[in-house]
Order: C-alpha cells, then sequence, then structure tokens
C-alpha cells in the first residue's frame, strides 16, 4: 500500500486507493476474521495514519481486529492520530515487564525447566523482565553456557540484538545512546547534552525509554557489551571526534588525569596543548599504580602532538625510561643523536640515568660524553646520585679498574664527584668491596640499609644487585636469597620485564654461592627468557656466566648452555660482565673436558685481571682454576717471576745479547745478567737454549711464567 499511496498521493488518489484496500478486506472479513497488527505506528507517515482511522471508522460490526503498537512517549504529531482513535471504542493495553513466572516459561522452552528456575534470577536482573532482553540473555546461554554452573553473561549477540532495537527508534534516539557509550561512567545529563547536540528536555525522555527498557543502571548502559556494540556502530571517524570532544569537556569539569587520558588513546590525538600535561600526570598516576605499559601508551601519544623543544625532551627522556622497564631496547637514552642536542638541559640524576642505559647496551663513548658534559658543567650530582653512578661504574667496570671510556676516566669521575663526608660515600666504599674481594662488615650493614630503604624505581638497578651480591658473598646467603625473591615479587607486581630479568640472574649467582646449580640454572634460564638477546645488551653475559658455572658444578654439558652456540656482544668483552663470563666459559670447558679451550680463556681472564688491577678472588677464582686445568693436563704451574725477569726471559729466548736486552729496556747489562740468573734458577735451566724450550712447551698449553 505503501507504493501505491506515495504514487497517488500527488494526484488526489491515494483517497480512492484507502477506499479500495479497506472495502477488499471486509470482502474478506465476512468469510474468515482478519486481524490486522502494525508494530511502530509512531514511526508511520501521515497518509498510513490516515488510512489506519479510515479503516478504524469502517471495521464497527466487522470481523476485523486492528493491532496497533506504540511507544508511551508519543511524537507531537501522534497526539490528533490518537484523539481521533479514541472518538471509537478502543482497549488500550500498557505493557509490563515480564514476572519471573513468565520469564521461567519463555527460557524453559529453549533450557528446559530446571535451568530456567536456576538461572531466572539472574535473567530477571540482568533483562528488568524487557522481552526482548530476556530472549537474547537464553538465546546466548543455549548457544555457549548450556551445561555450565555460572550465571548467563550478556555478550556480543545480545548487544547486537539491542542495538537493533535501537535502531527501531528514531535516529536522534541513537546519537543520545553513542554519547551514552562514549562517556561512559562519566555520563550526564548535562554532558549527555553537549556531546549529542540535543535539547536538554529530549535527553531525559532518552534516558526515561532506556531506563524503563532495562538497559541502564546508575545512567550508564547496563551491561559492557551493550555500550561496546553500541560504540562499534560509530564510524571510525565519528568515534574519534566524540571520544576528543568527551576529553575536552571532562577537562572542563576537573575529571581525573586518567580518565581524560583515556579518551585521548581512543581519538587518537589530542584537542590542544593543555592535554600534554594531562597525559603526563595520567602516565605518573599509571606508574604509581604499577601499570608501565600504559605509562609509555600516554606519554607516547604526547610526544606525537608535543611542537615544543623542551617538552619534547622531557617527554622523550620520561617515556625511554618507562619503556627501559619493559622492553630496554626500546629506550630513546641510547641514542646519541639525541643526547647530542639535548645533552644540556639534562638534570644530574638524568644524566647518571643516560650513562647507566648506555652502559647496559654497551654504548661506552655515549656515556664518555655524557659524563664529560656533566663534568664540565661544574655541577657535583646529589650525593646519592654521585655514588649510584660509583656504584654503576664499578657493575660494568669493577672497583679497582684503570679503565677509560673514550677521552674521560669514568671511574675517575665517579669518585671524584662522591662527597667525602656524606653516608652514601660509605655505602659506596663499603659495597666496593665486592669488587676487591676484601671482607668487610660494613658492605654487609650498607646492603642492608639499601635493600630495605628503596622500592625498584628508586634507587639503579645496578645498586641494588650490588647490596645482593654482597650479602651473599659476606656468607649471608639466605638473606640475600629473601631479599632479592622479595624484589623479584615486587617487580612481577609492579609489571617491570627489565627488573625481573636482572634479579632473576642475580638470583641465579646467590644460589650458586649456596652450592645449588640445580636452581641458579631454572633462575638463570626464567632470566634469559624474560628479555630477547638485543634487550640484554652487555649484560646478557651474566645470565650465561650464571648457566656455565651451574653446568660446570653439575659436570654435564647442558645444551643450553654451550658456549658454541652462544652469540654475546663484543662490547661485553670490555666490561666486567665478560670477565666473568670469559671465566665461566674457561670452567665449563675445564668440566666438560675441553683443557687446551680451558686454559686459553682462564689465561685470557687472567691477563685482563692482571692489566686492570682488578682482584675479586670470589667472583672470579681464575688462579685456582686455571692450575685445576694445568694439572689435568699434565702441565705443572709455571713459576712466579716478576715482570722485570720476565720481561728479560722472553727477550733472551728470542734469541737477544744481554747488551741488545738492556739496550730495549734501558737498564745496565749487570741488571740484565741478575734477572737471567734468577730466572734460570726459578726455571730450573741452565742456559738461553732450554730457557727457550720451557717458554715455547708452556706457551703451547696457554700458560706463560706469572708475574709476582
Amino acid at each position: 500500500m505503501d507504493a501505491g499511496v506515495d504514487a497517488c498521493a500527488d494526484d488526489g488518489r491515494a483517497d480512492r486507493l484507502v477506499q479500495r484496500v479497506c472495502e477488499r478486506l471486509l470482502e474478506v472479513s465476512r468469510k474468515r476474521p482478519v486481524v490486522i497488527g502494525v508494530d511502530d505506528v509512531h514511526f508511520a507517515d501521515d497518509v498510513s495514519l490516515q488510512a489506519l482511522l479510515h479503516l478504524h471508522r469502517r471495521i464497527h460490526g466487522s470481523r476485523i481486529l486492528v493491532v496497533l503498537n506504540m511507544w508511551e512517549r508519543s511524537r507531537p504529531t501522534m497526539s490528533l492520530f490518537c484523539a481521533e482513535l479514541n472518538r471509537r471504542p478502543v482497549h488500550t493495553l500498557r505493557l509490563a515487564p515480564m514476572s519471573r513466572d513468565a520469564v521461567v516459561e519463555l527460557a524453559a522452552g529453549s533450557l528446559g525447566r530446571q535451568t530456567a528456575l536456576r538461572i531466572a534470577p539472574v535473567l530477571m536482573e540482568q533483562s528488568r523482565g524487557n522481552p526482548l532482553l530476556v530472549n537474547a540473555l537464553v538465546e546466548e546461554w543455549s548457544v555457549d553456557q548450556v551445561g555450565k554452573d555460572g550465571p548467563p553473561e550478556p555478550g556480543t549477540e545480545f548487544g547486537l540484538a539491542v542495538l537493533g532495537s535501537l535502531h527501531r527508534w528514531e535516529p536522534q534516539l541513537l546519537d543520545v545512546c553513542h554519547a551514552l557509550a562514549v562517556l561512559g561512567e562519566h555520563a550526564t545529563e548535562s554532558l549527555l547534552v553537549q556531546l549529542a547536540q540535543a535539547p536538554p528536555e529530549y535527553v531525559t525522555e532518552v534516558i526515561d525509554i532506556l531506563d524503563a527498557a532495562g538497559l541502564l543502571a546508575d545512567g550508564q548502559f547496563r551491561h559492557s557489551a551493550v555500550r561496546l556494540v553500541v560504540l562499534g556502530d560509530l564510524a571510525p571517524h565519528t568515534r574519534s571526534a566524540m571520544h576528543r570532544r568527551a576529553a575536552e569537556l571532562l577537562h572542563q569539569r576537573g575529571v581525573s588525569a586518567t580518565d581524560i587520558a583515556e579518551h585521548c588513546l581512543a581519538a587518537g590525538g589530542i584537542s590542544g596543548p593543555f592535554q600534554i600535561r594531562t597525559l603526563r600526570e595520567a602516565a605518573r598516576q599509571a606508574l604509581a599504580t604499577d601499570r608501565p605499559a600504559r605509562a609509555q601508551r600516554y606519554l607516547e601519544l604526547g610526544l606525537a602532538a608535543c611542537d615544543d623543544e623542551q617538552e619534547r625532551l622531557e617527554l622523550t627522556r620520561a617515556c625511554a625510561e618507562v619503556a627501559w622497564r619493559v622492553h630496554p631496547s626500546t629506550a630513546a637514552y641510547s641514542s646519541a643523536a639525541v643526547l647530542d642536542r639535548d645533552l644540556g638541559a639534562l638534570t644530574s640524576r638524568d644524566a647518571v640515568t643516560v650513562v647507566q642505559r648506555s652502559l647496559w647496551h654497551g654504548e661506552f663513548d655515549t656515556a664518555a660524553r655524557v659524563l664529560a658534559r656533566l663534568g664540565e658543567s661544574g655541577v657535583l650530582p646529589e650525593p646519592q646520585v654521585s655514588a649510584e653512578l660509583r656504584l654503576t661504574l664499578h657493575w660494568y667496570y669493577g672497583a679497582t679498574v684503570d679503565r677509560s671510556c673514550g677521552p674521560v676516566d669514568i671511574t675517575a669521575l665517579g669518585e671524584h664527584w662522591t662527597p667525602a663526608d656524606d653516608p652514601w660515600t660509605a655505602i659506596a666504599d663499603s659495597l666496593s668491596t665486592l669488587w676487591t674481594g676484601a671482607d668487610s662488615k660494613e658492605a654487609v650493614d650498607s646492603a642492608e640499609h639499601v635493600l630495605r630503604s628503596f622500592r625498584l624505581d628508586e634507587i639503579g638497578l645496578e645498586v641494588l644487585a650490588t647490596a645482593l651480591l654482597a650479602l651473599a658473598y659476606a656468607g649471608e646467603g639466605d638473606e640475600a636469597a629473601r631479599q632479592c625473591d622479595r624484589l623479584i615479587d615486587e617487580a612481577v607486581r609492579r609489571g617491570g620485564v627489565t627488573w625481573q630479568a636482572l634479579l632473576r640472574a642475580v638470583r641465579a649467582e646467590i644460589a650458586l654461592s649456596q652450592d645449588d646449580p640445580g636452581s641458579a640454572t631454572t633462575q638463570a634460564v626464567q632470566a634469559l627468557q624474560l628479555l630477547r638477546p638485543g634487550e640484554w645488551g652487555v649484560l646478557i653475559g651474566y645470565p650465561l656466566t650464571c648457566l656455565l658455572l651451574a653446568d660446570a658444578a653439575r659436570g654435564r654439558a647442558d645444551a643450553i648452555a654451550e658456549p658454541q652456540r652462544l652469540i654475546v656482544p663484543e662490547a661485553m668483552f670490555g666490561t666486567v660482565i665478560g670477565l666473568r663470563y670469559l671465566h665461566a666459559r674457561g670452567k665449563y670447558y675445564l668440566a666438560t673436558g675441553h683443557l687446551l679451550t680451558a686454559i686459553t680463556d682462564l689465561q685470557a681472564c687472567r691477563q685482563i685481571m692482571r692489566d686492570r688491577g682488578l682482584g675479586a678472588p670470589m667472583l672470579v677464582p681464575v688462579d685456582s682454576d686455571l692450575a685445576e686445568a694445568r694439572m689435568a693436563l699434565g702441565a705443572p704451574e709455571p713459576p712466579v717471576l716478576s715482570d722485570a725477569e720476565r720481561r728479560v726471559a722472553v727477550l733472551a729466548a728470542d734469541g737477544h745479547s744481554n747488551r741488545e736486552i738492556s739496550r730495549k729496556l734501558w737498564i745496565t747489562v749487570s741488571t740484565v745478567e741478575q734477572h737471567l740468573t734468577r730466572v734460570y734458577r726459578k726455571l730450573e735451566v741452565s742456559g738461553r737454549p732450554q730457557l727457550q724450550d720451557r717458554l715455547a712447551r708452556w706457551s703451547s698449553v696457554g700458560a706463560q711464567p706469572r708475574g709476582a
């Protein structure tokens, strides 16, 4: 009929068409009853409404029943239709929500009466007796949850059913629903008016309609599935614009930075520079509640929209620090280009953090450049920062190392910045004994102070690791293990993957100090699984060292720790980490019977320790291991020669005369003769030929007479 009315409306034939249809219906009703149902009559056009009224006037006494379905809050244009309709007898039914018994009966048809009785309270609570919602819940339950003990939960299909019903209403109602979904828990009628751009009275009416339909609870969508489906109904650009506008409106009302930042993320951008401050505050709150990944997203969004150079630097630093906690390889601190441009704006704390991250990744030139700039500034770092720097440098280079990083002696700088009369200086001094092998009760006290006083984000990770190992090697292995486990738990709870990785490597070394190679292997493997190889930087040698030592202690070759399978960065061998790895690899080869290879690694390790002045017999007991390797090979331990005697012996074995040796070494011929006399006695040889033969034989097994 609609098509016919549309075709005839302009030339006056609509009335004749309606009349013919009514006559036809009356004719049919004389033979059998006729029921005419019109759903959502409130959406009918005026011509259709006139047709219904015409039929209503003609059906008195006929066997025709007309059932009209309309919402109770009708549009103003329906008032005339209703008044005309009521001039003749009508019967009005107002549909109330379904009763519990009715819900049970409906659900029983699909789920069985026993299940329907069990879940009826949940169906009533979630649907408020709305038949549409009850049907949708029953359908989802019958498909996905038959046999399950839990209550039916609204899902996507439920949300789609609700969305379908909303689309049957007028478009502006859906606009209000979209705004309601975007605002979520912050939805108020005043905010809905602004976001949906709808009249206040209309928003109030829509809220009443949705509430009566059982879709709302406390002014927002009762079910998250419905909210998500309504959000998904928005076109991407429209949804983004609405979230952007919602962020502005909520900012004006002083809503929390986190809630505003979530709208910015959903929008994929921000409305203005003022929201960069909001994102930074939201990131701070996210870190305080141990959500580093969320904090990183907030900061990255702010960085993408920031034009101010100083603010970009601050955002870059903050973003890199958060990123390092989760994925060290993404940290922008290691970018030399950024540092060259922005180094002058770094605080001493930021500069030390840059040094820590640069050393982690083996970027020693970057660390040197930062320290040089910091030294040129003439501003001494705070005592705690200075102590952290010093202990960090020791972690990578040892406490007595004579090591320059590029043009800067980094250890000298670290010690120069540490005030002599500050408690932090005493802590740095005592903890440094870990690397010198000195027995220090003060180291235990300092370690306990550090571990009791700081959380993971309040002090450098290298400092905490040093404190834990100081306890372990001072005979406090149980306490070290307890403290390390506590820090690992904190790292897990706070989402710090980098923290977890290094702490598990430390835990592996603590287990080794307690003669528990099985636990050491477990912890080291877990550490390696937490970060990708590139994220470990030079520190990848640390868990690998623990794995090799654990396998050596058990006298077995583990496929995980086989050195030939492992690729480590070359920069690692310029650090104590590389030195310890070299020693562990030699010990592993010794335990697995590769004696010549073991001697080569152990000899190289001892030479590096001698060149750098590093003595740490507890951490790197290379002398005893080298002696064991030579004994296993049947080669005696070479005697101890002074450095002067060793230099003279090498030149004499190479065929140089005493006079030539004196000229090369700038000593007298008499001194050469005295040195050679002592060398012959110590090496038990009678002349140059035997000296040459003895040195060649030791060289073939990786040994040389040791310097005193």
